[in-house]
């Protein structure tokens, strides 16, 4: 099993980090993982890695060698190996994992024309949607989620978003091309926002783009990066009702040139596990929509009042002053505590970020140098209030 030629390892301050520059992913190596990469660059058999691993950690040959199939597995998938296993998948969900196409992919000429065509435009980021739909039940879902994104800022371009029903399913269209499909109408706006977000990754350029939120209370701007699933949305959305403004939930740009950070105001999206836990904190999940997402997880969309969108220009960047990883812990004992530029940047890279097709090594070293400048936290909690406390206290 052989790296491919396209890995380069990065080493910054004892961390060894595995920078993908054909696909942008990179990965932080535990000490164990480093001793396995280290020992196949330099052709030594797995088994020989695995009877040194397990003889400097005295842990049991048999569970080492588990431990090393399910890395060396993760490595597979993102592409770290010479060999053809298809595409890796990113943070970005591009929402066709429920429903893929057919061969025969369908046109904006297989959608019914009627008399009458509804449309909406709005504007994420820095590109001009233009909504159109023979269905006015489809604009109806379409109106609550897009009635908080007007066109108002600097548009790099324009794009035409068409959905309708084909035979028993709702097909989106971008620019006239098929873009995604699902099969009931709760499952349309889920489908366009990730289509969205993704559209708005893409025409991005030079920006890294990670799974965060983004939050500012007297001028000071907190990122919050998490996977999803855990609870970065449902702080955010206590934050916001504890004197914060909010700015972004699901995508934010990193431009380490100018050591800045521009958030994309989309909507929270608060899966059905939170919906209790925010019912106390000025929110009535009850009051909002329910959608069905690809994954099969129900979602409400949900955008804060005007009063509590941040003050900042929403299509400028904004500095950084702290950086929190939340991790929603049920029953756990509370923790909040500053973590070191190394644990930062592990923490960022399993939060989830792609970098531009532009990026090299170059780059992610600049990259990583920013970001250890960024004091950081890791938050672990259970009740809301404590953790909204200990945000608002450094803030």
């Amino acid at each position: 099993m052989i790296p491919g030629k396209w890995i380069h390892p990065i080493d910054f301050e004892n961390l060894l980090l595995l920078f993908n520059q054909k696909n942008k992913k990179l990965v932080s190596l535990n000490p164990s993982a480093k001793v396995l990469w280290q020992g196949l660059q330099s052709n030594i058999p797995v088994n020989e890695i695995v009877d040194i691993l397990a003889s400097s950690s005295k842990a049991d040959v048999k569970q080492v060698l588990s431990d090393i199939e399910k890395i060396i597995s993760q490595w597979q998938e993102l592409g770290f190996f010479d060999v053809n296993i298809g595409n890796a998948k990113g943070w970005v969900n591009d929402n066709t994992g429920k429903n893929q196409f057919s061969e025969n992919r369908l046109t904006l000429a297989d959608i019914p024309v009627p008399a009458t065509r509804f449309r909406c435009q709005f504007q994420l980021g820095n590109i001009i949607f233009k909504f159109s739909t023979p269905d006015k039940n489809v604009l109806n879902q379409i109106i609550p989620y897009s009635s908080h994104l007007p066109v108002g800022g600097p548009a790099f371009r324009s794009m035409d978003l068409v959905a309708g029903k084909i035979r028993e399913q709702y097909v989106l269209f971008k620019d006239g091309v098929q873009a995604d499909s699902c099969m009931y109408m709760n499952e349309i706006v889920p489908m366009i926002h990730a289509g969205i977000l993704l559209s708005v990754y893409k025409n991005s350029e030079k920006c890294v783009g990670v799974h965060s939120a983004f939050v500012e209370r007297n001028g000071q701007s907190v990122l919050i990066p998490g996977k999803s699933g855990s609870g970065k949305s449902t702080l955010t959305a206590a934050l916001i009702q504890s004197g914060f403004q909010f700015s972004a939930d699901d995508l934010v740009f990193l431009l380490p040139e100018q050591g800045r950070a521009l958030p994309i105001s989309s909507p929270m999206g608060l899966k059905k596990g939170s919906w209790k836990v925010i019912a106390g904190h000025g929110y009535w999940p009850e009051d909002y929509q329910t959608h069905q997402r690809a994954d099969d997880q129900q979602v409400k969309y949900i955008f804060p009042p005007e009063r509590q969108m941040s003050r900042f220009d929403r299509f400028k960047p904004a500095h950084v002053q702290c950086i929190i990883y939340p991790e929603f812990r049920p029953g756990s004992s509370f923790c909040f505590d500053s973590i070191t530029p190394i644990e930062s940047i592990c923490l960022l890279a399993e939060a989830g970020f792609c970098l531009p097709d532009t990026f090299g090594k170059k780059d992610v070293q600049k990259l990583m140098e920013w970001i250890t400048m960024i004091p950081a936290y890791q938050l672990w909690y259970s009740r809301l209030d404590e953790a909204v406390n200990a945000v608002c206290h450094i803030c």
